[in-house]
């Protein structure tokens, strides 16, 4: 009797432990799923920028900050497409802009092939059905847009002479409008739009100093800009309910902005250490990166967003 009892309790014990591992176990399994959980929703997102280095194409990946360099089809600093095979993505270049088309993307590639030759900027509309361009002539530019009608019929719109600071076009989200910076009786460049309906032509500034770069923002309220209004190169951005300017704390000498497509981030152009570089910020002025580490002031560094 004294044997089974024995036995009966060295089993009962024996389940105890078994229990006691699955429970602890049990517990640990929670903890992990609850940290990767965590820090999945704490983690920044991760976010591709491109942009034209010399007679390459640079890719920066972040937070990780590794870079992929694109060399043109023909290997020359003359040549204007550069291919990224894993992506079957074309990156077409004008001047030190890049326009990314995918390889399937049969409609983008025809509007690119009918540039005029003499092109210096162009920008898609958010869908890219149509593709608007700045062609110099003399001091003013003209600004046209390029798009497909019914039966593939192809459209050149007209849309006249504007003499810019920098010929970069950014689109409204609805594709209604386009931004751009314009000279007033050859004074200083302000922020303008045009409805690529009517053709309308307005102002959003009127000062005694520059202000260029527009960006629309991912939602259309809002547009990224450069402002002088301190006496130097600064970034800012105009909200198109009210009608006014925010500057940022730390988008000093800050040129060229671009949205992320979240919305979330702010990359720009800025030589606030000395040389010119590419920055990184959260959209509300914190979170102040630079991206590259350049030792030249002398750089023109136009990045674009990779979705």
């Amino acid at each position: 009797m004294k044997a089974k009892r024995d036995q009966k309790h060295k089993n009962s014990a024996k389940r105890r432990r078994i229990f006691l591992f699955i429970g602890v176990d049990f517990v640990i399994s929670l903890l992990v799923i609850g940290f990767v959980f965590i820090n999945l929703k704490t983690r920044e997102p991760d976010y591709q920028l491109a942009y034209a280095d010399g007679c390459d194409v640079i890719v920066i990946s972040v937070p990780d900050m590794s870079k992929r360099t694109l060399s043109s089809k023909n290997n020359s600093c003359e040549g204007k497409q550069y291919d990224w095979p894993e992506k079957e993505l074309t990156f077409y270049r004008l001047q030190d802009q890049l326009i990314p088309v995918s390889w399937d993307d049969a409609t983008r590639l025809e509007l690119l092939e009918k540039l005029p030759e003499q092109t210096i900027s162009a920008a898609f509309s958010p869908s890219g059905s149509a593709l608007a361009y700045w062609v110099p002539e003399d001091i003013p530019t003209h600004l046209g847009i390029l798009r497909y009608g019914a039966n593939h019929r192809l459209y050149n719109y007209d849309y006249g002479r504007y003499t810019v600071s920098y010929p970069i076009t950014s689109w409204s989200p609805d594709e209604s409008t386009l931004a751009f910076s314009s000279y007033l009786s050859y004074v200083s460049p302000q922020l303008a739009t045009v409805d690529v309906v009517s053709g309308t032509f307005s102002l959003l500034t009127n000062t005694d100093y520059p202000n260029s770069n527009p960006v629309f923002s991912p939602d259309g309220k809002k547009i990224a800009f450069t402002s002088h209004e301190s006496g130097y190169a600064r970034l800012a951005v105009y909200d198109l309910t009210t009608s006014q300017p925010r500057f940022f704390e730390h988008g000093e000498l800050g040129y060229l902005p671009t949205w992320s497509a979240d919305g979330e981030k702010i990359a720009f152009m800025s030589n606030q250490d000395g040389f010119m570089n590419l920055y990184m910020m959260n959209v509300d002025g914190s979170g102040l990166q630079r991206l590259t580490d350049y030792q030249t002031s002398q750089k023109t560094i136009i990045a674009i967003w990779l979705e």
